[in-house]
């Protein structure tokens, strides 16, 4: 019996970190492959264990996107030549969003502040790179493809840790498919 509650208790709550995980791709506050792996994890405290090689490919895709999240954005950056202001405004950019997005999600409707929470959240970045850019006196043209440029990167860290969390989602639905089927 206590056994029963704790398997369900696991995957109840690796169920919830994993579509806790999609959210923390945009959200910066969650680590989203970080939680989603964990969700997988929890399945060792049940009688469905992932298999080893689950358990290690979804490691492995988890830490070349922990890597590469900090990685791609600057590179990003350098590929449409931005400053280091413009990558320090691109962080403190998705900070600003953030917030505004937090703070008007309190004052409107749910689905209105649902959407307005993602703009601020994709747009405060490239706000972000275009501040700084002004701010290290380069042109307004100049400031602005260096703007699109961390917006590519921040939008291309986002769609691979998305992509990373499908996959050890898949990982945890296969080990449930497999168990509950044998």
């Amino acid at each position: 019996m206590v056994e029963q509650i704790i398997s369900i208790s696991a995957v109840s709550f690796g169920f919830l970190l994993i579509a806790l995980s999609f959210v923390g791709c945009i959200l910066p506050i969650l680590p989203g492959p970080i939680l989603a792996y964990a969700g997988l994890a929890l399945l060792y405290l049940t009688e469905w264990h992932p298999s080893t090689a689950a358990a290690v490919a979804g490691g492995v895709a988890v830490a070349v996107a922990l890597i590469l999240d900090y990685v791609v954005p600057s590179l990003g950056a350098k590929a449409f030549n931005s400053s280091k202001r413009g990558v320090v405004g691109c962080f403190l950019g998705s900070l600003c969003g953030l917030l505004v997005g937090t703070v008007l999600s309190c004052v409107l409707p749910m689905l209105a502040a649902g959407i307005v929470t993602i703009c601020a959240l994709f747009i405060g970045p490239f706000i972000g790179t275009l501040v700084g850019e002004l701010m290290s006196d380069k042109e307004p043209r100049t400031a602005f493809v260096s703007a699109v440029g961390s917006f590519v990167g921040f939008l291309f860290s986002v769609v691979l840790k998305e992509a990373v969390c499908g996959f050890v989602a898949v990982l945890f639905a296969w080990t449930l498919f497999r168990a509950w089927t044998a």
